[in-house]
């Protein structure tokens, strides 16, 4: 589920956006205007049609507008512990960074940047591609 557009007065030049409570496939209808930046933390491998998302996402970007994404790496979820205990989704749901970057291009976006997120996430930063 994602959630409704926020406006911050303390910057009115900058947008921020909180999807919570709001069905992926509504976030265009959702939003008041374009967005700066979305961001999207371990949730992308639950999306079941990435690519589309990316497009609903650039669509709803200005033209120089980024969407980053957090995700687990792709190893056993046993293999990554927090306080002794396995976290994150199933193994099978994982996604090495190669395969997010490939999901979301499908979707018209350029990657521009892969960050690691120690110990167990990588982030990866998209922009709008040019129209």
């Amino acid at each position: 589920m994602l959630g409704r557009w926020l406006v911050h007065p303390s910057n009115s030049k900058t947008r921020s956006a909180s999807f919570r409570n709001r069905h992926r496939s509504q976030l265009v209808g959702g939003c008041e205007g374009p967005a700066d930046f979305v961001f999207m933390a371990n949730a992308f491998h639950g999306v079941p049609d990435r690519a589309r998302l990316a497009k609903a996402v650039g669509a709803a970007l200005k033209p120089d507008g980024q969407f980053a994404i957090v995700n687990w790496h792709k190893r056993p979820r046993e293999e990554t512990l927090i306080l002794g205990e396995p976290r994150g989704p199933n193994t099978e749901l994982r996604m090495a960074p190669e395969e997010t970057i490939k999901s979301v291009e499908a979707g018209s976006l350029k990657f521009i940047k892969l960050v690691e997120i120690p110990p167990y996430h990588y982030g990866v930063i998209f922009k709008r591609a040019a129209l």
